[in-house]
């Protein structure tokens, strides 16, 4: 009742069956705690609806989370790792695809938070730009915080380019980047994915026997239309059979890479 006062919900249900009964919903959304997706999911997987888009991650048991693979991968599932949903950021993947700033050389990372939680966004993050990452070293774990551990670590891109991914402990404030070192530019995504900004190549005016990188182009991206975007890749994969951008088998690679981690 609280919940609903505060954001203005007409109709709430204390039970989860009686509102699938009553409203009949054709998507739904698994917002709960990660200790209950699985029941979630075992639940919604034998009801006749049409999509379900999952919060991360899918579990915080290996084994729950290859079984809600399996029983979901008839249906239409998109798991939240929401960057894969913003269209500058799918534009910038294209780029570099295409070796538009030349070859990757090094991807570094710095992030707060543990890595199951922001660390995970991290991995699917490197395996949608990248293929398949793989762990090469764990540098540093530091303590836990609420169930969830930061780390250092070294990892690898399927065509063997290095990754750093660099824990921040002990500060007040999120911090995400991701800095692409190129042959012939540097991109940072700065502000967890909020902005893009492409330094390019040039001689140093001041020191001609040398080459810089200067600042050009910085890209706020439409962020805030994730969600939109996912919830129309959902419709569009139910009605045209479009590709889900991130499936639960994509949410797994993340998660089998993140256990790997925390065990090394």
């Amino acid at each position: 009742e609280s919940f609903c006062e505060k954001w203005g919900v007409d109709k709430g249900y204390a039970s989860l069956k009686e509102m699938i009964d009553t409203e009949c919903p054709e998507i739904i959304s698994i917002c709960s705690p990660t200790k209950v997706h699985f029941k979630h999911f075992e639940f919604l997987a034998g009801l006749p609806i049409k999509g379900i888009f999952a919060e991360k991650p899918l579990s915080n048991d290996l084994k729950e989370a290859k079984q809600i693979v399996e029983m979901t991968k008839d249906m239409v599932v998109a798991v939240n790792y929401f960057r894969r949903w913003n269209k500058e950021l799918q534009l910038l993947k294209a780029d570099i695809d295409n070796n538009v700033f030349g070859e990757v050389q090094k991807i570094i990372i710095h992030y707060t938070k543990g890595i199951k939680n922001n660390g995970s966004h991290l991995i699917d993050f490197l395996n949608w730009f990248f293929g398949k990452v793989s762990l090469e070293k764990v540098i540093n774990k530091y303590e836990q915080i609420d169930n969830d551990v930061g780390v250092d670590c070294l990892l690898t891109t399927s065509s063997d380019k290095p990754i750093i991914l660099s824990h921040i402990p002990n500060v007040d404030y999120v911090y995400i980047e991701i800095e692409l070192i190129c042959n012939n530019a540097v991109v940072k995504i700065n502000q967890r994915g909020q902005r893009i900004s492409v330094f390019i190549k040039e001689q140093d005016p001041d020191y001609l026997v040398f080459n810089r990188v200067s600042i050009q182009k910085e890209i706020n991206t439409k962020w805030n239309y994730c969600f939109e975007n996912a919830i129309s890749n959902i419709i569009s994969s139910i009605e045209k059979d479009e590709k889900i951008l991130c499936t639960p088998k994509d949410a797994l690679e993340s998660f089998i890479l993140c256990e790997n981690i925390l065990l090394d």
